[in-house]
């Protein structure tokens, strides 16, 4: 991990606020195409199917104290978004090691994602 950037595990009620600005300011149409919208992460987090209980396992890079990469599922694990800002898209292999090990399901002894 490059200096100054750490990462932490996602606090439900404490982070959402600052998760959805985040993707709130790094919209682009663009990267409308397999892009988490603010609206859609919201909507997750809302949904009964939601195992807000594993939430904890979403990771949260921020670079100086600023947000700039998030690892999440949408409704379990199993299934993951890696989002990053355009400035820190390097973290993207680190994110999917992390993603493997915390957001991954086990299915007949295999990890799956």
């Amino acid at each position: 991990m490059k200096q100054g950037i750490t990462r932490r595990r996602y606090r439900l009620l404490a982070d959402f606020p600052m998760v959805h600005r985040f993707l709130a300011d790094i919209y682009s149409i663009d990267t409308l195409n397999s892009y988490l919208l603010p609206q859609f992460f919201e909507y997750a987090h809302t949904h009964p199917a939601f195992q807000h209980r594993l939430a904890h396992r979403f990771g949260l890079w921020e670079d100086g104290g600023k947000l700039v990469g998030i690892t999440c599922f949408e409704m379990n694990i199993g299934e993951c978004f890696l989002v990053t800002d355009r400035g820190h898209s390097f973290l993207l292999p680190e994110m999917l090691e992390y993603a493997e090990r915390e957001l991954s399901a086990e299915d007949n002894g295999r990890r799956t994602l």
